[in-house]
């Protein structure tokens, strides 16, 4: 299944199984935008934390 043609496929379920597609992408973005790398200026202000040396 191409992207492109997702919207017509989902639009062709029933609203419930619909409903249920949206879910899904929601809970999928949820759990990837927690398991996201730390940005890198973050990362560079905790590396440079004093208490970081003591490790």
């Amino acid at each position: 299944m191409e992207a492109r043609n997702i919207n017509n496929e989902i639009a062709t379920l029933p609203p419930e199984a619909q409903q249920q597609v949206f879910d899904f992408i929601a809970f999928l973005k949820n759990r990837y935008k927690r398991n996201r790398p730390m940005k890198k200026a973050v990362r560079n202000k905790i590396a440079s934390e004093p208490f970081i040396e003591i490790w």
